[in-house]
């Protein structure tokens, strides 16, 4: 009797301790068997309210009510017939099973064996322990009806979703429809709107929804629109307002610009006009010079809603002009420059920044002083201006002291067509000695003929023929401030020397700075070059990949380095200045030394002498093309010596690429064979053209001329191909062993040395010495020592942080 007495006080001590997941768990377990037992009545009675709530109680027939009525009575009868009502046993168990020890019922066991053993009885109270444990964390059970195994077809999902839509949409407190004979007092119906302009981005606002006077004013902006729907008899109600001169009753839509009130019926709003501001902008400093051709002016515009669009106005500041030379006579009237102003593609246009670039080198105004004035406009209309005085319109700059000459004349000829005299004699002194200013015909040539169209037209010179000239300036003037890799990098040198040389003197501040500008103007043509020189040419490279990396490279140490310079400058550190320039100039002698290599074999020479042949006939066909003009507008057969002349060029050029024939390398390859018939071509679409030259036919010269040119074209292209093959990328079976040596230095199956990505020679040449191989102790020695000083190179942090990361990239493997 004790025995049984303990087992209910230790079952009730358990039940009080998991009390509450128990109660979860049985209100789980409930749910769950109600969901299961009465989901089709639930349904049913869900559909009937959404039914009844869309399509009323009078609108269906009352057999189709009392089907739905059986169905409901039906799905309730086996309803309550499947529910069974869970007792707290069964709670308990569940509750029991969901943990893997089962800790109620372990809790509730007694031992059997070995009762009374101190051993047992210690080892039975450590597992007591630990089901009191886990009963203290036992969590309720949550309801799982398994409704998908039960409604395969989803129709309890259909009757949850016609319910929700009847509590969005329907009307619960559906009254009854009233009755043929009954009448429905209805008074008049209107609806009325407040539009703000489109432009501000504000939402249209219902006028019922409004507060009335009574409560607050309402703020509008200018040229909001008021519409008044009236469904009704507008004479059953008054509608007045008080907008000014507006003032009086309301029939029609109505556009508000001022305060006033509004009266529909006992109804009346307050409106408050706010006034639209207008916009405001700023030139955020005078116009820079972003590239060699684009000016860049950077502006600011604000408005309290958005800004639609603006104008920049360029204006010639005629007072401030030094008028001497060719800008003494009178300037010819023409229209402002205007650019339209770019406008943010996404965002607010509230406040924004933005930079207006154009090209303006070609512009009269170039360089000179003008005016520079900004507008911007709002959706009323508004506008905001700023304006300038700009002391110089910054725009191309030309540094070839023949080039700044043209591009003068050339400005002068623009700014009156009364200056063509003046710019006829100028151009007359400059070619008199051609030899001593001008390095071929392809900048004398344009020159007289402008001479000469100046001097054959009738005073005063057409416009139209005047911008044919001074297009032929800005070409001829262009192409002689084009320079050269080479000539570029001896220019960078030679700034860097004369800035070195300051430093060492110390020269003073304002001199630093303008040969620091100086250097800086160099390496920004020498990088122009540089990278020019990397694009893509008609002869393929071994590894283009590899060399486009190393070019890449190459400019940005170029800038990383004026950049570190600059900063150590700034910071008055001219002896680290200094050390980075000298760091500088070990630089460009390695640059140069790489764009060296390789220059001197037969192939590439007979490239570079075959390119010559090419630009020398566009030359040659260049000038028979000026021939047969002067010829065909002069109405009258061309001059015989002239021709003559062209066809003497024409039969030179000739033998040269005979010559340059014969001498083709690359014998023995199917790509240099076609190379040669490709010249050969050539060579008879040459002696064509000479001969239609000597006979006079300028036009048939010209048709071989240019089948010259393209069968020269595809000559260089088949040469490239078959240079290529000699010298590419080396196959596996081809790799020189460690130590071994070719003659000239360079590892068997490299057609040129290899670089690193600064340009450096990486070790092509053989890892022996002249008496022979390096024995493998040797080399072992020789591999330790190199990849100690690459370690040591790589932690000095002075050196660019490309080479340190070029280094850490060379001894990763090791």
């Amino acid at each position: 009797m004790m025995g049984l007495m303990d087992e209910i006080d230790k079952t009730a001590q358990v039940i009080q301790q998991i009390r509450w997941p128990l109660r979860l768990t049985w209100a789980a377990m409930i749910w769950e068997r109600g969901l299961g037992a009465f989901w089709p009545f639930l349904s049913l009675v869900a559909l009937c309210y959404a039914v009844w709530v869309f399509a009323g109680a009078a609108l269906l027939h009352a057999a189709i009510w009392i089907v739905l009525a059986g169905l409901l009575v039906t799905t309730l009868w086996r309803g309550v017939a499947a529910f069974q009502w869970p007792r707290r046993d069964a709670a308990l168990a569940w509750l029991d099973h969901s943990h893997p020890h089962r800790p109620i019922s372990a809790y509730l066991d007694e031992i059997s064996v070995g009762r009374g053993q101190i051993r047992t009885a210690a080892l039975w109270e450590a597992h007591l322990a630990r089901m009191q444990r886990d009963l203290a964390g036992l969590e309720a059970i949550k309801p799982d009806p398994h409704l998908a195994r039960r409604d395969p077809y989803a129709l309890r999902l259909i009757a949850l979703t016609a319910l929700a839509m009847a509590l969005i949409f329907g009307n619960a407190a559906r009254e009854v429809q009233p009755s043929q004979g009954s009448e429905i007092a209805a008074g008049p119906s209107w609806e009325a709107w407040v539009e703000p302009p489109r432009y501000t981005g504000l939402p249209t606002l219902y006028l019922q929804d409004l507060p009335h006077a009574d409560a607050s004013a309402i703020e509008v902006v200018t040229g909001t629109r008021l519409i008044l729907r009236i469904y009704d008899s507008a004479d059953a109600m008054e509608v007045n307002h008080s907008f000014g001169d507006q003032a009086g009753a309301l029939a029609d839509d109505l556009i508000i610009s001022q305060s006033g009130d509004v009266a529909i019926g006992d109804a009346a709003w307050r409106f408050i006009v706010t006034p639209d501001a207008p916009p405001s902008v700023t030139i955020l400093g005078a116009p820079q010079l972003e590239a060699p051709d684009q000016t860049a002016i950077a502006y600011r515009a604000e408005d309290d809603f958005a800004i639609l669009g603006g104008a920049a106005t360029l204006l010639l500041d005629l007072e401030a002009v030094t008028r001497r030379y060719g800008l003494s006579v009178p300037p010819e009237p023409r229209d402002d420059l205007v650019f339209d102003l770019p406008m943010p593609f996404s965002g607010d246009r509230a406040a924004f920044s933005e930079t207006l670039i154009e090209d303006l080198s070609k512009s009269v105004l170039a360089n000179l002083p003008v005016t520079l004035t900004v507008t911007v406009e709002d959706g009323l209309g508004q506008t905001g201006r700023a304006t300038l005085q700009v002391a110089r319109l910054p725009s191309r700059r030309f540094f070839d002291p023949l080039a700044a000459s043209l591009i003068e004349q050339r400005r002068d000829l623009l700014w009156s067509v009364e200056n063509a005299p003046r710019v006829a004699q100028v151009l007359r002194a400059i070619t008199y000695a051609p030899q001593t200013y001008l390095e071929d015909e392809a900048t004398y040539l344009p020159l007289r003929s402008v001479i000469r169209r100046i001097e054959a037209a009738p005073a005063p010179l057409a416009r139209e023929t005047r911008n044919e000239l001074a297009e032929i300036l800005w070409q001829v003037a262009v192409d002689l401030e084009e320079i050269d890799l080479d000539d570029a990098l001896a220019a960078l040198r030679q700034a860097q020397e004369r800035l070195s040389e300051a430093m060492r003197r110390g020269a003073s501040d304002e001199e630093i700075a303008q040969l620091m500008e100086d250097l800086q103007r160099a390496m920004d043509d020498y990088i122009r070059e540089l990278a020019q020189s990397a694009e893509p040419s008609d002869t393929p490279t071994d590894s283009p990949d590899q060399g486009q990396e190393g070019m890449e490279l190459s400019m940005n140490d170029l800038s990383q380095m004026m950049d570190q310079i600059q900063e150590l400058m700034e910071q008055g550190r001219m002896a680290e200045a200094q050390a980075m320039l000298d760091a500088l100039s070990q630089m460009l002698e390695n640059m140069e030394v790489t764009q060296g290599q390789g220059q001197g074999s037969a192939g590439e020479r007979a490239m570079e002498d075959l390119r010559d042949t090419l630009r020398e006939q566009q030359g040659l066909a260049d000038d028979s093309f000026r021939s047969f003009q002067d010829s065909f507008g002069q109405g009258e057969p061309s001059d015989q010596d002239e021709e003559q002349s062209l066809a003497d060029r024409q039969e030179a050029l000739r033998d040269s690429l005979r010559e340059q024939a014969e001498n083709l390398p690359g014998q023995g390859r199917e790509e240099g064979q076609a190379a040669r018939d490709r010249l050969d071509e050539a060579e008879r679409a040459m002696r064509d053209a000479a001969r239609a030259l000597e006979e006079g036919d300028m036009a048939g010269a010209l048709d071989r001329q240019a089948d010259a040119m393209d069968a020269l074209r595809e000559g260089m292209d088949q040469l490239g191909r078959a240079f290529a093959d000699e010298g590419g990328t080396p196959r596996e079976d081809d790799a020189p062993q460690m130590g071994e040596t070719q003659q000239g230095g360079q590892q068997q199956g490299s057609a040129r040395p290899l670089t690193d990505p600064l340009g450096r020679a990486t070790g092509g040449e053989g890892a022996g010495v002249a008496g022979g191989p390096l024995s493998r102790q040797e080399a072992a020695r020789r591999a330790e020592e190199l990849l100690e000083e690459l370690r040591r190179r790589s932690g000095e942090t002075t050196r660019p942080d490309q080479e340190r990361d070029y280094l850490r990239r060379l001894i990763e493997p090791y």
